[in-house]
């Protein structure tokens, strides 16, 4: 069975995994070591955008193959990805920017118990041991917000729920922050924008009636590409 007849998860892991290995094996032999703060957003996004590619843009254009029209370029497809859904998209970067924030931190709690100003320490264990534990739960928190970023895509109503909890959270906390100190900027205007557009009727709508639409669109493509594949395999027996 090839890969585009794979289930969608099964092919989400094996682009996910691919895809870290390629990101992380790129870092190890980049002559620069870039921080945590770059590298981490940077590994996120790749990501994400191979997913987008592979796992959404891919099965439109098999598909548009299938029903006898001319080859089309990945890029336009794109477009019409975006076009179709604007704002959730703009809400999916959104989340993905905290799973970056949450996944920089647990990687520099990890590099700070690692590090060697800890290590110089009279007793850095208990310390360096805190900070591993603050590095699991800053990964469990950016897993929290990877699973809000899926869920906004497939409008899930818990995912709704969530991203609404999550941003509102970081909203109030640093509108708080703000406040008390007015002479640093820590106010997270992304999550403030998230509220606004989660609140929006056009999205609220979405999250309980195109979650439907958005499972038929992805059966049809899948469907367009398994179709697609039988013919060329057809072909290559009767030749």
């Amino acid at each position: 069975m090839n890969f585009d007849q794979w289930t969608m998860w099964r092919r989400a892991f094996i682009v996910n995994a691919l895809g870290a290995a390629g990101v992380a094996l790129g870092f190890a032999l980049s002559e620069t070591k870039p921080l945590p703060k770059y590298c981490v957003p940077i590994a996120v996004f790749v990501l994400a955008f191979l997913n987008l590619m592979f796992l959404v843009v891919r099965p439109r254009s098999l598909a548009a193959r299938a029903g006898g029209k001319p080859k089309v370029a990945a890029f336009p497809l794109l477009v019409d990805v975006v076009r179709e859904r604007p704002i959730i998209v703009l809400l999916v970067i959104l989340q993905l920017l905290g799973v970056s924030r949450s996944a920089t931190a647990a990687v520099t709690f990890l590099q700070v118990a690692n590090g060697e100003h800890l290590r110089s320490l009279r007793d850095p264990s208990d310390l360096g041991f805190w900070m591993v534990v603050y590095s699991g739960v800053m990964m469990v928190v950016a897993g929290v917000w990877l699973a809000s970023a899926v869920g906004v895509w497939f409008s899930r109503s818990w995912a709704w729920w969530l991203a609404l909890v999550l941003n509102g959270l970081a909203a109030s906390i640093t509108a708080v922050l703000q406040l008390l100190d007015w002479h640093s900027y820590v106010l997270d205007i992304g999550a403030i924008t998230a509220v606004v557009l989660l609140l929006l009727p056009t999205v609220r709508s979405e999250k309980g009636e195109s979650r439907w639409h958005v499972a038929r669109i992805a059966r049809k493509h899948f469907r367009g590409a398994v179709f697609l594949r039988r013919q060329h395999w057809r072909c290559w027996r009767f030749r």
